[in-house]
């Protein structure tokens, strides 16, 4: 699925200029009552009337289905189908990427996707064919997050049309913007302070949990998710709960132990003893992720073979930090990238804000 990703967006051959657009373009702006945060701007094909904005209405919205927030349609094509540009927007109940969101939107749907352009965490835009009643069409849409909503842009061509007005595609999909941005995390976290050392983060919708400290040399937490799985025997269909994701967190003086190595080994250990092996190492966590933090990083991904499943499977990912006379280890037990994509974003999403806000109390990481 990551390699969706690798797709860059095709080249316009004919692009149009900014002048050129500007006189092929009208402005459009709005902020629904309520909700500053939705407030944004576009320009749109002239002479497409605008047939539906919510600026003075009551907007409702929720995780579940997307509310259309502004609507413009343009012209119908020789065969009968409309071009149509759309703002919808709806909830997001846990911390993610605008990535990720359209990698679950595309394993759901099943779109072919033509190219993606990523521009950060928060926004990106692509471009994928659908069919519907026979009737092959090409959408190029923005996918932006601001709080806790996700505002999704759709300018929907007829594939037959999409050469003639390719290059007004992308501009217009361009044009958008927020008028508001909002810099803060999609979920509440609650912070945990390690005595006077240092502190982390946790979000409300993972379970947390802390081994009794002993001594200033050692602290262990831990977060964890799990979800319902229906199993499937001869006795009838069960439903058990079933490991979704797990990151700990180890606080460990350089006086108890400054061989990095022999620790890792340990977790390795840890993990054999549950019936998890390492197979193979996949690479670093950074290949992966941006921690976005200035202290020292090591970090290996790895691929587990789980002893008691022939279908599952797992991998163990492991951070190290270094300040003052501490280290921080954060590690990440999650189902694999190729067995549950959804389960292994959302995780690796989680993973890496455990990282960033693991840190020393004197350099606390900010929401």
């Amino acid at each position: 699925m990551l390699e969706v990703f690798e797709k860059p967006m095709p080249e316009i051959k004919k692009p149009l200029s900014d002048e050129q657009f500007l006189t092929m373009s009208e402005s459009f702006s709005d902020t629904p009552i309520g909700n500053r945060h939705l407030g944004f701007e576009i320009r749109y094909p002239k002479e497409w009337p605008e047939s539906n904005n919510v600026s003075l209405g009551a907007l409702v919205i929720d995780d579940k289905i997307f509310s259309n927030i502004a609507e413009f349609k343009g012209p119908v094509s020789l065969r009968g189908y409309r071009h149509e540009l759309n703002v919808l927007v709806k909830k997001i109940d846990y911390q993610m990427t605008a990535k990720h969101w359209f990698m679950k939107y595309i394993l759901e749907t099943g779109y072919n996707v033509m190219g993606v352009k990523v521009y950060d965490e928060r926004r990106i835009d692509a471009l994928y064919v659908y069919v519907n009643n026979g009737e092959s069409y090409v959408v190029r849409s923005a996918i932006q997050i601001n709080k806790d909503d996700l505002i999704f842009v759709q300018y929907t061509v007829p594939a037959n049309d999409y050469k003639e007005v390719q290059a007004l595609q992308e501009k217009v999909i361009d044009s958008f913007k927020l008028l508001y941005p909002v810099d803060e995390l999609i979920e509440k976290f609650q912070t945990h302070r390690i005595l006077d050392i240092a502190t982390l983060k946790y979000p409300d919708s993972w379970e947390f949990s802390t081994v009794p400290i002993k001594s200033i040399d050692r602290a262990i937490a831990e977060m964890k998710r799990t979800t319902s799985v229906l199993r499937h025997s001869r006795r009838g269909n069960k439903s058990i709960s079933s490991l979704a994701g797990s990151i700990g967190f180890e606080l460990i003086s350089v006086f108890a132990s400054d061989d990095i190595d022999a620790e890792i080994e340990r977790f390795h250990d840890d993990l054999a003893a549950s019936g998890l092996f390492i197979d193979d190492k996949i690479g670093d966590s950074a290949d992966f992720l941006s921690f976005g933090t200035d202290m020292k990083l090591e970090s290996h991904v790895y691929k587990l073979i789980d002893k008691h499943s022939d279908v599952e499977a797992f991998e163990f990912w492991i951070t190290v930090t270094a300040s003052g006379d501490y280290f921080y280890y954060t590690t990440l037990l999650t189902p694999s990238r190729e067995t549950r994509f959804l389960e292994w974003a959302r995780n690796t999403q989680m993973y890496r804000l455990a990282v960033q806000n693991f840190v020393p109390i004197k350099r606390n990481a900010k929401n």
